[in-house]
């Protein structure tokens, strides 16, 4: 379940996407040919950089190791996280090992996260550009 505050924080992004006549748009990634081998999957799990929702986080630093899912489906760890480490912007860098096959296949990272507190800042250049 939603805890209350991430709740309140896409009721209120979801205001002002339609106030701005902003929609997402996500994009679809191909998944790489299936290996019947254990991958090292190295690369960003987070940045800074503003999301398909409009939503940044601010930089990592100190949370403890999260486990690593496929899908952000927290019933079953897919692998092992071998390295988590920040870079110059805050991105979250990540080291993984996985034998699990979709994630294995998976092209991308992504990081589940709890909201605690947030901010909405709304400015007057456009938010969504193509």
């Amino acid at each position: 379940m939603m805890e209350a505050t991430a709740l309140q924080m896409r009721v209120d992004i979801a205001k002002l996407m339609r106030a701005r006549g902003v929609t997402l748009e996500p994009q679809r990634i191909a998944l790489a040919a299936p290996v019947s081998h254990t991958v090292e999957l190295t690369g960003l799990a987070a940045t800074t950089d503003t999301d398909l929702g409009h939503q940044k986080f601010r930089g990592w630093s100190g949370y403890p190791k999260p486990l690593l899912y496929c899908k952000h489906d927290e019933t079953t760890p897919v692998g092992t996280i071998k390295r988590l480490g920040y870079d110059e912007r805050g991105n979250l860098t990540i080291v993984a090992e996985t034998d699990h096959p979709l994630a294995s296949r998976g092209g991308r990272f992504s990081v589940g996260a709890r909201v605690i507190e947030y901010e909405i800042i709304d400015t007057a250049a456009p938010i969504f550009t193509r």
